[in-house]
């Protein structure tokens, strides 16, 4: 897999590895995260290479599907992309030096929206 594949399986995993089995979330851990080779992985396992790699290719399908279902990467970035214009529209309304009570106001939205932010 090359890098943009492994990400994209990171991403993937991040969103919906809970769904996965503990063999599965383990394989996709040491390759993703640890950056382990399919030798490593294999040889801890037990299994050939062939079988780690087989492993991935169909964990990597099954998250694919549930993306293609759910959308919850798509959704994700969605609102964090809302999110930027909601703080950049925000920022320009303070600029425009409004009354203390409205100025208050939009720094408190500010402050809740960015609260969303992080739980992201």
């Amino acid at each position: 897999m090359e890098t943009d594949r492994i990400v994209r399986l990171g991403l993937l995993y991040d969103f919906y590895g809970s769904l996965l089995t503990e063999k599965q979330r383990s394989v996709v851990e040491r390759y993703c995260f640890d950056d382990l080779s399919l030798a490593e992985i294999s040889a801890e396992e037990g299994n050939s290479r062939q079988a780690v790699h087989d492993l991935l290719q169909r964990v990597e399908e099954l998250l694919e599907n549930y993306e293609a279902r759910l959308a919850l990467i798509e959704k994700y970035h969605a609102n964090q992309k809302t999110i930027s214009e909601i703080l950049a529209s925000a920022k320009h309304l303070i600029e425009l030096n409004p009354p203390a009570e409205i100025r208050s106001e939009i720094e408190r939205l500010v402050q809740n929206v960015r609260l969303l932010q992080e739980e992201d």
